[in-house]
């Protein structure tokens, strides 16, 4: 695929995947994937099979459809092969037969595929290599159904600089092309091509261009090139982006320099719109592509002005060979690139070049390169979204439960709860290993539900304050401590929160309405803010979950609906909309990879909404209540269970629990409770707690042994007023 001397090249049968030392894994796409292209395949009629597939490119017709690009070789796979350009047309959910867009003839081969679709006209341009000396231009005015005679363009995107037409190489792409959306050329469609000068014309003689089309890809012209960074750089297959300013990010693979430079991924930046480039090509910083250098295809997905946030991708294989193809996100406009272990594997094993497009409704698409035993075996079709693209790594097993004022410590083994006394103090109860109870507080002026967790040999509280600040309160080895983490006059309900990779992390509503996240840095040891939901959005106190380095947090709004925010590192903050009403404060879990949330509805039953990482789709149902909510609810994950407590109008303990095999169930638990339930789950025990009609603190346990059983924990626990 390069413009040096084409050789063939043999690659090595790996029999299992090996991770270069210190390179982590990404997380695996986990939607379903085709084969569009496989060895062996032939034309319909045609008495000769294609070896291999390779080079693929794909765009989105204007009609919908998908057409995917590649190179057909016949005898061999090598670059100096027999190669046609072939295409399959994704429709009614299948791929079409194979069609031969250019077909070889004696001493003519037709390689580098570069599709654009011209959004005003529908046309389909496709742009490929004769040879590497020859740039043609076909079309198709019918969504690739049909396609135009071929047009010679390269004396068109060929520079007398650069010696005598023919004399020298070029090549476009491979990949998709694109079509500038942002200033005075908005419209232009504009590809890469690689240029390697007639001997003599130049000493430095191998570097990227740009070419363009202002008329729909009907003519093109040369617009910017590089080739004055030689000898450290020779770039090539170039592939390229619009930032959301109108400039364009172009990548290349380094086919000149030392061996601490070859092969890397280089850049080069145009602010007029193709026409010329800021500087020379210069290297990106090392990404680990493999040893023998790979083309890599980028695709813009997110832009500020619009979205909030930049993010662009890049995908190629990591390590020292061509394989595990992994997707990488840039939020700074290409100039700095995720660590591969945070990207997304697209394929493990055999793969090396890929092509993206976006298919809209928020789903992209890459076509590429893929092995099972050896490879270049097949051209697969895989599709994702952004979220795909943030899942931590093994998305599907992580399980786990939101924090609550319920904690349960191993040094000392002790259940603890901590909740508001009818004083203002902030209780303590917690029960030893031999069932003793014990009793106490941590300091005054306390209001409202609390939330607690561990963080190393500490114990640590979050409470709102009776003048509307929120207090941190700790023990340690040293005693009782407590801070303010917010002023008075700042929360206006119960904080939510958890500790994550060193900080400790609080979400409140606050007076005024906002999603106020503040958290505790340890490396800086200072305390940090920012609000994630404007001013009158929250009429519900918040949860928070970890899901991997993610962090979501859901509340209901002043409109009724239930809100979703999560942070992931590199977007940082997004919001969506949950489907449905809901009202009150939530409750969240984790459990194998789907987030769950539960709270009351308008009519005062237990609605749940959950999400999958498999479909990507929030679904939501309502659970039979026979008797209406007083209270919102409080939930955990249990072995396969999920477990739901909330109190009812009726001021009994309800509780719900899923089954995988059983499904839905409900029960009553025995006695009054006269607050809000809080609740945790430690080993095989799961305990409830909540105000006795007598406002004493009670406390139900069940588990497998003893069933479910009810204790008084004595003192005085604050009720809550039913709704």
């Amino acid at each position: 695929m390069t413009l040096t001397t084409v050789v063939a090249v043999v690659w090595a049968v790996l029999s299992a995947l090996v991770l270069p030392a210190g390179v982590a894994a990404a997380a695996p796409l986990t939607r379903s994937q085709t084969t569009v292209f496989t060895e062996g395949e032939r034309e319909a009629g045609a008495s000769a099979s294609y070896v291999c597939f390779r080079a693929p490119a794909v765009v989105k017709a204007a009609d919908g459809t998908l057409l995917a690009f590649a190179e057909g070789r016949i005898g061999s796979c090598s670059d100096t092969a027999s190669i046609d350009i072939v295409v399959k047309r994704y429709v009614n959910g299948a791929w079409s037969a194979l069609q031969v867009v250019a077909r070889h003839s004696a001493g003519h081969i037709y390689h580098n595929v570069t599709p654009v679709v011209d959004a005003a006209s529908g046309r389909v341009v496709v742009l490929y290599t004769e040879n590497y000396d020859h740039i043609h231009r076909i079309a198709s005015e019918d969504d690739g159904l049909h396609w135009t005679a071929v047009d010679d363009i390269s004396a068109d995107v060929w520079s007398t600089a650069w010696g005598a037409l023919y004399a020298g190489q070029m090549a476009t792409g491979p990949a998709s092309a694109i079509q500038l959306t942002h200033g005075q050329h908005a419209g232009r469609l504009v590809a890469g091509m690689t240029v390697r000068v007639a001997p003599g014309a130049a000493p430095a003689n191998l570097g990227g261009a740009l070419i363009y089309s202002d008329d729909g890809g009907l003519t093109w012209r040369l617009g910017a090139s590089s080739l004055g960074a030689e000898p450290a750089i020779g770039a090539q297959e170039l592939s390229l982006f619009e930032r959301g300013d109108g400039s364009l990010f172009v990548t290349a693979r380094n086919e000149e320099g030392d061996s601490g430079t070859r092969d890397r991924a280089v850049y080069a930046v145009s602010g007029d719109q193709g026409l010329s480039f800021k500087s020379d090509f210069a290297l990106l910083p090392d990404m680990d592509l493999p040893g023998t250098g790979i083309q890599a295809s980028t695709l813009a997905l997110r832009e500020m002005n619009r979205d909030g946030y930049d993010r662009a991708l890049f995908a190629a294989p990591v390590g020292p060979n061509r394989e595990d193809l992994t997707i990488r996100s840039s939020f700074d406009g290409g100039l700095t690139w995720q660590d591969a272990a945070d990207g997304a594997l697209v394929k493990d094993g055999y793969s090396a070049y890929s092509s993206m497009t976006a298919l809209g409704g928020e789903t992209f698409g890459i076509l590429y390169e893929a092995g099972t035993t050896k490879q270049y075996q097949d051209i697969r079709f895989a599709t994702f979204t952004e979220a795909d693209l943030d899942l931590p790594v093994g998305a599907g097993s992580l399980t786990l439960n939101q924090n609550t004022g319920a904690l349960a410590t191993t040094s000392p083994d002790q259940l603890h709860l901590f909740a508001p006394t009818p004083a203002g103090d902030l209780g303590h109860w917690f029960e030893e290993a031999d069932g003793t109870v014990k009793r106490g507080t941590w300091g005054t002026g306390i209001a409202g539900k609390t939330v607690a967790f561990n963080d190393g040999a500490q114990q640590h509280v979050l409470a709102r304050g009776t003048d509307g600040s929120l207090i941190h309160r700790f023990w340690s080895t040293t005693g009782l401590s407590s801070q303010t983490w917010l002023a008075a006059g700042t929360v206006a309900g119960a904080p939510t929160g958890f500790v994550a990779s060193g900080q400790q992390h609080a979400w409140v509503r606050t007076s005024d309405g906002r999603l106020l996240h503040t958290w505790w840095d340890a490396g800086t040891a200072s305390l940090k803010q920012q609000t994630w939901a404007a001013a009158g959005t929250l009429a519900g106190d918040p949860v928070a979950v970890r899901y991997g380095e993610q962090q979501h947090v859901w509340a209901t709004g002043t409109d009724g609906r239930l809100h979703h925010w999560w942070w992931t590192k590199g977007p940082g903050i997004r919001h969506e909309l949950w489907p449905g009403s809901a009202r009150g404060a939530v409750t969240a879990l984790v459990q194998k990879g789907q987030l769950h949330v539960y709270a009351a509805d308008p009519g005062n039953r237990l609605a749940h909404w959950w999400w999958d990482s498999t479909d990507q789709v929030v679904k939501s149902q309502v659970l039979s209540t026979p008797t209406a909510l007083a209270g919102p609810p409080v939930s955990f994950v249990h072995g396969g269970q999920q477990h739901v407590f909330a109190r009812t109008t009726g001021n009994t303990l309800a509780h719900w629990w899923w089954d995988p095999a059983k499904g839905n169930n409900y029960a009553v638990w025995p006695g009054p409770i006269s607050s809000d339930p809080v609740a945790q789950v430690v080993g095989d025990t799961q305990h409830v707690y909540g105000a006795a009609s007598d406002g004493t603190l009670s406390h139900w346990w069940w588990n497998s042994a003893e069933g479910t059983k009810r204790e008084s924990w004595g003192g005085s626990i604050a009720t809550t007023p039913a709704w």
